[in-house]
């Protein structure tokens, strides 16, 4: 058996004898026979010893040297054991770990400025990117927690979003973000270093999108961003990636969180597409963008809904058309909320018509238009009437005057003559008048024949009333009843105001009240 020297002696750690706390230990100080281990113990006293979680014993920060003051040849080990001690996981919801934490926020910063720093020469080995990578993928790696879909109102302006809520690892995450941004931001960033790595952590940025935090949806958008330039042969897997997600929002029951961010990055890509759009983009837009039109949340994700819509058919016009088509389609009946959206996007699509498709696009469109003016919902009726105030949308409805002013005039005239909200009638007016101006001559037409028709029904009503009053004159004997029914006679048909004098003059006073 060899003798160790002194100096080896010296520098071996002393072994530290840790204390046992199982019951079965027996005690340093007293023997087996005495009286002390004979004594019951006292479970109040046991529990008045109990300690407070003690400090991880492995979390460890030593001081290490700045990355960029260091020699270039030891830049590539000290990147890559800084980013191995910074994996380590502290608490920061406990107050008693704050070194430790003060101690990782040193080493990430120490990452983050190097990174930023355009002058550094980062090393180009698979080892560096593979250290940075998979600290960013170690910190923001987690199952998304999803809101319950009840937290969320359909036809209410209200969605549940987690501002308020603290997150306690949310400091450390936005240091890990801001540094993979820097890293795929570099100049000197080569994707054949790290291409797994970097293609695994694009689909978890896609994945982490259904987060309930706008924050870090912002985060995840920016370096979602970033990184789409520096994929280069892998950018339409990106794209695919992306669409996959879009399609299992409009098709499934995955959480509809991650549609905002998804169609905002979905616009850029849309606005750098080549003119023509290819086949595929176009088969994209028909089968995954227009379906979430359908979403029974899409009010949420609306405004990026319709810029991502304007993106595509600023490349392909003749996508309009189907588009058109699919938003009467789907056209919302009970939802004040998704009315008034799709009303607003109609007016939008307007300035996006062609030429040669104005009158496809206003034989598909007017039907549910006109049922929008003259229903009962004054919300949405006034707000299709408010279209007339954009010039895309006056001139798409006199474009071609011929197919539009016949179906068109009759229900502005009926909506402006019994609807029951003011605002609505002075807004159908004003409609009116704005078709007159733009082809007086096809407006008197429609009016002579409306005239005509109005005549016609006058005429009708007339002559059932007459059969009516014949009936009531010849088996009703009270004279009271007989006024009676001759008021609900004058009230039913049109024509009919001298069968009851005193209902004309309440309809001519309340005709001058409204005036007034």
């Amino acid at each position: 058996m060899q003798k160790k020297s002194v100096l080896t002696l010296a520098k071996e750690k002393p072994k530290i004898l840790k204390p046992s706390f199982s019951p079965r230990a027996p005690s340093a100080t007293s023997k087996s026979g005495s009286s002390l281990s004979s004594r019951s113990k006292d479970p109040l006293k046991e529990l008045s010893n109990l300690k407070p979680q003690e400090k991880p014993s492995k979390l460890s920060f030593p001081p290490a040297k700045l990355i960029r003051s260091v020699k270039e040849n030891e830049v590539k080990d000290l990147i890559v054991s800084k980013c191995k001690i910074a994996k380590q996981n502290v608490d920061l919801s406990r107050q008693d770990l704050a070194v430790y934490a003060t101690g990782k926020e040193g080493y990430l910063f120490d990452i983050l400025e190097t990174l930023q720093d355009k002058n550094f020469n980062l090393p180009q080995d698979p080892d560096v990117y593979s250290a940075i990578i998979s600290l960013v993928a170690f910190h923001i790696f987690r199952t998304v927690t999803i809101l319950p879909d009840l937290w969320n109102s359909v036809h209410d302006d209200y969605y549940f979003e987690m501002d308020t809520f603290s997150d306690p690892q949310w400091p450390h995450r936005v240091i890990i973000y801001d540094t993979a941004i820097a890293l795929f931001k570099r100049s000197d960033f080569n994707i054949e270093k790290c291409k797994l790595l970097a293609t695994d952590l694009f689909k978890l940025v896609v994945y982490l999108m259904r987060t309930p935090n706008k924050e870090e949806q912002r985060k995840l958008t920016e370096l979602y961003v970033c990184m789409i330039p520096k994929l280069g042969e892998f950018r339409s897997f990106a794209i695919n990636v992306t669409n996959s997600a879009l399609a299992r929002i409009a098709f499934s029951d995955e959480n509809f969180i991650a549609t905002k961010p998804l169609l905002q990055v979905m616009r850029s890509h849309a606005e750098g597409f080549h003119t023509p759009l290819k086949k595929v983009h176009q088969i994209f837009y028909l089968d995954v963008i227009l379906p979430l039109h359908k979403h029974k949340h899409s009010h949420y994700f609306w405004q990026d809904l319709v810029s991502t819509v304007t993106a595509f058919l600023d490349k392909e016009p003749n996508l309009v058309f189907p588009t058109y088509e699919f938003i009467v389609n789907v056209w919302p009946r009970m939802c004040t909320t998704k009315q008034l959206d799709f009303i607003d996007e109609i007016g939008i699509l307007a300035s996006f018509v062609p030429d040669e498709e104005t009158s496809k696009v206003t034989k598909i469109l007017l039907p549910q238009y006109c049922r929008t003016i003259v229903g009962v919902n004054a919300w949405s009726s006034k707000r299709a009437l408010a279209l007339f105030d954009i010039n895309d949308f006056v001139w798409l409805m006199t474009e071609v005057p011929g197919d539009v002013y016949p179906s068109l005039i009759p229900s502005l005239y009926e909506c402006a003559k019994i609807h029951w909200d003011g605002d609505a009638r002075n807004l159908a007016l004003a409609c009116l008048n704005v078709l007159r101006d733009n082809n007086r001559k096809i407006f008197n037409v429609v009016g002579k024949a409306m005239k005509m028709l109005e005549n016609q029904r006058i005429v009708t009503d007339i002559k059932r009333a007459m059969k009516w009053k014949e009936l009531i004159d010849n088996f009703e004997t009270s004279k009271r009843n007989k006024l009676r029914k001759y008021e609900i006679l004058s009230y039913i048909f049109d024509g009919c105001e001298s069968l009851a004098p005193e209902v004309t003059k309440k309809k001519k006073n309340k005709k001058k009240a409204d005036e007034k």
